[in-house]
């Protein structure tokens, strides 16, 4: 990654450090949900096919169910944590700004 000088004199050292520390975070958090993007299929219909051939057709039905109620309650439980994340996101610049002064009296001292 290259910054030039002029976009050093706009942030510090540590800002410059957190900024790639949170997009390295996010980048890897997309790989996982990449991976699970093709693999849960794959998973899912693999567990119906073995249940399908050791226990018959009742069991698949059966876990079909459970698997669609689960997939409702995620998307329920998913909705919920996004509204509580955008509640939190209006709290985050009066956290900058501590966190900003404290590591400024670390710094000083």
């Amino acid at each position: 990654m290259k910054i030039s000088n002029a976009a050093r004199r706009d942030f510090t050292v540590g800002e410059i450090v957190n900024l790639m520390a949170v997009d390295a975070h996010r980048f890897i958090h997309l790989m996982e949900v990449i991976d699970l993007l093709w693999s849960a299929p794959l998973l899912i219909s693999l567990a119906m096919y073995f249940l399908w051939t050791n226990l018959g057709n009742i069991s698949v039905l059966v876990r079909c169910r459970s698997v669609r109620e689960i997939i409702v309650a995620n998307f329920a439980f998913i909705s919920r944590s996004e509204c509580i994340g955008r509640s939190c996101s209006d709290d985050r610049p009066h956290s900058d700004e501590r966190v900003h002064r404290i590591q400024s009296e670390n710094v000083s001292n």
